[in-house]
């Protein structure tokens, strides 16, 4: 997208995810011009230490494993859903968790208004649980026709699986829908099932 209107473009984690000896994978968020990425881009780097983002670094947290954006507020502007797969919360090691990020004409991507989503948010289905790995994929998706992309968290460790569709704005969540196999007319499904697991971007 082109800066200044539009604040993100591209979107990509600076390290592997899996890089097993790194404390966590930082997301850049580059923006670029009507020519494309270049290495002059701007970019802003995101971590679990950055102001704003809740958490803390852990081993195995996997935070930014998860990347989709669109506009989920309807403002114009591009925003950003993060999962971190592996978030281990209380003593659930691999619950799982989310943030969404709120973009701007004039700042870009920025914390202002973040989100911090897992299954202990209020307005939130189900609760935590140990390898229910919520956010282990995330997405964007227009699931009620009405024009605008709502964030998608997929929990594929949640029993058969799950993606809990969110609408949201800057500092509110709205509403979150927990859907399973059964909800989108197919056989109820069974532990291991994985459903969830890859998503719309």
């Amino acid at each position: 997208m082109d800066e200044p209107r539009k604040p993100a473009s591209r979107l990509t984690p600076i390290a592997s995810p899996m890089h097993r000896s790194s404390m966590q994978c930082p997301l850049g968020v580059f923006y670029g011009s009507s020519q494309g990425l270049s290495a002059t881009s701007r970019v802003k780097l995101f971590d679990q230490d950055s102001p704003g983002i809740s958490g803390a670094p852990e081993m195995e947290d996997y935070f930014a494993s998860g990347l989709a954006a669109g506009d989920f507020d309807g403002d114009g502007t591009d925003d950003l859903v993060i999962g971190m797969r592996s978030e281990t919360l209380d003593s659930a090691t691999g619950a799982g968790a989310s943030m969404v990020l709120f973009g701007n004409a004039t700042g870009g991507v920025t914390t202002k208004g973040a989100l911090w989503i897992d299954q202990d948010t209020d307005k939130v289905p189900g609760v935590i649980a140990a390898h229910d790995h919520f956010g282990w994929t995330v997405g964007a998706l227009d699931t009620d026709g009405n024009g605008r992309v709502e964030p998608l968290v997929g929990a594929p460790g949640n029993a058969a699986g799950s993606v809990t569709v969110l609408k949201v704005k800057p500092g509110t969540l709205e509403s979150a829908t927990a859907l399973a196999e059964a909800d989108l007319g197919f056989s109820a499904g069974g532990d291991g099932d994985a459903f969830g697991a890859a998503l719309p971007r």
